[in-house]
């Protein structure tokens, strides 16, 4: 069966039909502007998804048992891997004594925490603040020759919290533990989950080391701002 033969008109026609259709393409491409895409941004956040674990911003740790909700106010694009974000965190159960930024919520930045007495402050066994290159647990605490604690009453560990990476508590490397960056730098701390921790001569607002802590992807935060906060008291009838 023969089939019917387009005339060289009408290659011409077609030919001109698809070149049109790329120039309009480009043309388009080229008439986007910054209010087109925010509204593609607004309406994909409008768009319905599927429900996972964390509906209502709800985590448990399924180590100790305690349960935070999560929340972010702002998120911007950015240019790297890094989110331009700001988020609240709440603990359930936490005292009210425990004020956070937004009363009993927290912001949900990069932190690392640790419970100490307030005469004592974070430092090492000794009593000096290299608590990074001498990091170790806490000494036990004698208030005024009147009242003494074991540092297993008040301290339970240093943590770090990273937002989206949850939290990990720091350990003092093992000399079995040789994996770690070949930039020359020593690292005396390290997590579970393989970030490696090493010490800032200083804070930029007080004594004592602070810390960079160089994640797995190669992402490093830097701790160097001490801040304090009251915690509830601890009573003994003895």
């Amino acid at each position: 069966m023969r089939g019917i033969q387009p005339s060289a008109g009408a290659w011409r026609l077609a030919l001109a039909a698809a070149l049109g259709l790329v120039a309009s393409t480009a043309a388009l491409a080229q008439e986007l502007s910054v209010y087109v895409l925010q509204g593609q941004l607004t309406r994909a956040s409008q768009n319905i998804t599927s429900l996972g674990a964390e509906l209502m911003g709800d985590r448990v740790n399924l180590y100790t048992g305690a349960l935070e909700f999560q929340h972010g106010d702002i998120s911007l694009p950015g240019n790297s891997a890094l989110p331009v974000a700001l988020g609240r965190r709440h603990t359930v159960g936490r005292d009210p004594i425990v004020q956070g930024e937004f009363g009993d919520w927290d912001l949900d930045v990069p932190h690392i925490r640790g419970v100490f007495p307030t005469a004592r402050g974070w430092k090492t066994m000794n009593g000096s603040t290299a608590r990074c290159s001498n990091y170790g647990p806490q000494a036990d605490f004698i208030l005024s020759g009147t009242a003494f604690w074991y540092a297993e009453e008040f301290w339970q560990g240093n943590h770090m919290a990273i937002p989206g990476a949850g939290s990990q508590e720091l350990l003092l490397r093992s000399y079995a533990n040789t994996l770690m960056p070949s930039d020359g730098q020593n690292y005396p701390v390290v997590t579970r989950d393989n970030w490696q921790l090493r010490c800032l001569p200083s804070v930029a607002n007080g004594p004592g080391e602070g810390f960079v802590a160089l994640a797995p992807d190669g992402t490093q935060y830097r701790f160097d701002w001490m801040v304090t906060r009251t915690q509830p008291w601890l009573r003994d009838p003895g």
